[in-house]
């Protein structure tokens, strides 16, 4: 015969209780039945947000992220000397030799990935003498770098 379950006033009472007593005095075990919990609800109370919230932002800053490493990518010295040295490489339209295009592409990227002032690219010569860049570009590459860093 099965002893009777003793009402608790508390959890604790109750975990005490049975810390020092064996259920099977209690509970007929062999008339058991399972239960399932659907593990496809989400319990607010039990499961904490911060996953969900950490995918999210990573959701949304991996393509940014990789953007930024393909821009790196691209405008880095080995970039360029690859490029200008392909054979199918167009030719250039002003007529400068892959060696006075890769100078210039050198420079270009030296200012864009560090604090060089404009006057690094101001002061860059074609090889007939004239400014690399006129008025007008160099003032959209002033405003470049705060977009590249």
């Amino acid at each position: 015969m099965l002893k009777d379950i003793p009402t608790f006033e508390n959890e604790d009472e109750e975990r005490e209780f049975w810390a020092t007593h064996d259920s099977t005095e209690y509970i007929d075990w062999s008339k058991a039945t399972p239960v399932y919990f659907d593990r496809g609800r989400s319990f607010s109370m039990t499961h904490p947000r911060w996953p969900r919230v950490l995918q999210l932002l990573l959701t949304l800053s991996l393509p940014v992220v990789m953007l930024a490493v393909d821009i790196r990518i691209v405008t880095g010295h080995w970039f360029t000397h690859r490029e200008y040295a392909q054979a199918d490489f167009p030719p250039d339209p002003y007529g400068l030799t892959a060696a006075e295009r890769t100078r210039l592409a050198d420079v270009c990227v030296d200012y864009l990935a560090t604090t060089a002032p404009l006057s690094l690219l101001a002061d860059l010569r074609l090889p007939s003498g004239d400014q690399a860049f006129n008025a007008r570009e160099l003032r959209h590459m002033a405003d470049v770098p705060a977009v590249f860093r």
